[in-house]
């Protein structure tokens, strides 16, 4: 799936903090959607992120890892 726009860099850090963060399962799945829809996946979030320069603080670590335990 090709995208012709990507959502603002701040939209997808706040994505990536609820899906790391949150207490809600609700959240999370939602958040996780829209990284899904928007990107593919978290790890292609994560390198429009770093290509953006935006400092995403280990924030990236620690979504992939919550991504992959829930995927599991």
């Amino acid at each position: 799936m090709s995208h012709s726009y990507n959502p603002p860099a701040m939209l997808v850090k706040t994505w990536l903090y609820i899906l790391t963060s949150a207490d809600e399962n609700e959240a999370r799945r939602h958040a996780k959607k829209m990284l899904n829809d928007a990107f593919g996946s978290v790890e292609f979030a994560i390198m429009y992120l770093e290509n953006h320069e935006e400092k995403i603080e280990g924030l990236g670590e620690i979504a992939l890892t919550r991504y992959k335990q829930e995927a599991g």
